[in-house]
């Protein structure tokens, strides 16, 4: 069900993809995008929910959901969908998702006996804080600035 995985970092765009297996790192506040493919035969047009989750089924460390739509057909058919999981790096009112490696586990909500989970397929890295960032070439420019007067004189 499971095909592959990409991270998509917002603001970036796409910056990793791991095959069938793999296991895959972000960072906190990046998106898993999870391509799973699975057979479906309907009569008439329905929709489906996919569910995406990293951690356990019943304690998502983050979780997204795809409306998926079928349309009729009277074979099985296989219908090639994505989810995006979005993860948090904490802020105003929101949790970060806890660093460490989780489950990866893909559902169908209306038929929750349709799924697929590969386990440790994702690493949660710390996403480095703005101020840590910033304090390495900040203290280069001061101790820079410090050795000018030295060398004038």
């Amino acid at each position: 069900m499971i095909g592959y995985t990409q991270v998509y970092r917002p603001g970036i765009g796409i910056v990793a993809t791991a095959p069938l297996g793999e296991p895959i790192e972000l960072l906190q506040g990046d998106v898993l995008r999870v391509d799973v493919s699975f057979q479906y035969k309907v009569a008439q047009e329905s929709r489906c929910t996919l569910v995406g989750v990293i951690g356990l089924m019943d304690a998502p460390a983050a979780m997204g959901k795809a409306s998926i739509s079928l349309p009729p057909v009277a074979d099985f058919t296989v219908r090639f969908a994505t989810v995006d999981i979005p993860t948090s790096a904490g802020g105003w009112l929101r949790t970060a998702t806890p660093p460490g490696i989780y489950n990866l586990l893909v559902w169908i909500e209306e038929a929750p006996h349709i799924y697929d989970e590969i386990p440790n397929a994702v690493i949660v890295a710390e996403k480095p804080s703005l101020i840590a960032s910033i304090m390495s070439p900040m203290m280069m420019i001061m101790m820079m600035g410090m050795m000018i007067p030295l060398v004038s004189e």
